[in-house]
């Protein structure tokens, strides 16, 4: 599914989902940079999740898991360059 990312860090993220998730799922998160890069590919868990008032949609906490130095070294770059734009993720 593809949600939108509010808040990311080297340890996880924060992005509205269509479907609540029970905590501890283990997930795939593919994280779209740029236009004509690979995404970034991690394991990842879901860690929280709450419903957002008058809204069909829920709010999901994801913290990635063994994150692999090639994924970590493109994440690091991302974060440095990334503004308050909110980008898509695909879980």
């Amino acid at each position: 599914m593809e949600t939108l990312t509010k808040d990311l860090s080297s340890a996880g993220m924060r992005c509205l989902s269509p479907v609540s998730l029970p905590v501890g799922s283990e997930l795939s998160a593919e994280l779209v940079t740029a236009s004509g890069q690979e995404p970034i590919v991690l394991k990842a868990q879901a860690v929280w999740f709450r419903t957002i008032p008058y809204s069909d949609q829920f709010e999901l906490g994801i913290s990635f898991r063994e994150v692999g130095p090639d994924s970590m070294r493109r994440l690091s770059g991302c974060l440095k360059g990334v503004s308050s734009v909110p980008s898509h993720t695909s879980v």
